[in-house]
């Protein structure tokens, strides 16, 4: 199972990633996500992950723009359900990833579910760029890293947030004006998410789905209208059938 996709209003579980509206590849680097800056779809690692010292890498490789009048971001959460941020209670915290120019991002640490602002940096780090993430406890408070850049965390309910009931979730999403976005998980917690050897190949993640990775977008949408009218006019058939019964037994009646 090398290249899998998730799409339309279904969330699904892939190897240990539930997904929805995203594309996913498993490669040599790790897993590959495609996806567009749309704040409707995710993917979440259902394997639970340590917080007391937690690390990741990863690569941004493209992003949807910098207009400051669109809500743009990558994201990525640690929660204690294995859920996305939006609209769910699942206690952690969230950190979004905002492009600002071709040189400068914005990182924004927030609690959740109230969403509130813990801290914010901009950093003179390109939003297309090599990220290595960290976040860890010393003796006195928790220290934000990216690629070297400590952010001290200065929050009261931090331990109660972060450790809580001991592990959490990662999931990670976009958002912006629906332009693509692409990023690459190359690690979590020290362990490599690579493949050496793999190699191209289409798995459909549901028995009989029809698998959109070889469509457009254009043609994705229209097997979507398709798909949709065809819903609609069964609906009508079975309305007016219904009528008809019920007239029929009416009037024999």
């Amino acid at each position: 199972m090398q290249l899998l996709f998730c799409w339309n209003v279904y969330a699904a579980n892939v190897d240990d990633w539930k997904v929805k509206d995203y594309k996913i590849k498993k490669t040599s680097e790790g897993i590959r996500v495609e996806a567009l800056s749309l704040a409707d779809g995710y993917i979440v690692y259902i394997k639970p992950v340590g917080v007391d010292s937690f690390s990741m890498e990863f690569s941004i490789r493209k992003v949807a723009g910098y207009n400051p009048n669109i809500d743009h971001w990558i994201n990525f959460s640690l929660l204690n359900k294995p859920e996305y941020f939006l609209g769910s209670d699942a206690q952690g915290f969230v950190v979004l990833i905002r492009p600002l120019s071709e040189s400068k991002t914005k990182f924004e640490f927030l609690s959740n579910p109230a969403l509130k602002m813990i801290v914010a940096k901009e950093l003179d780090i390109p939003p297309v760029a090599d990220l290595k993430i960290s976040l860890k406890k010393n003796e006195t408070e928790w220290i934000f890293s990216v690629n070297g850049v400590d952010i001290p965390i200065d929050y009261e309910d931090m331990d109660s947030f972060v450790l809580g009931d001991g592990n959490k979730y990662l999931s990670m999403c976009t958002s912006g004006n629906g332009d693509p976005v692409e990023f690459v998980i190359q690690s979590i917690n020290g362990e490599s998410l690579g493949e050496e050897g793999t190699t191209q190949g289409l798995t459909s993640i549901r028995q009989n789905e029809t698998n959109f990775s070889n469509f457009d977008q254009d043609q994705v949408k229209s097997i979507s209208r398709f798909g949709i009218y065809h819903f609609v006019l069964a609906g009508i058939v079975l309305s007016f059938g219904i009528s008809g019964i019920i007239l029929i037994t009416g009037k024999s009646k």
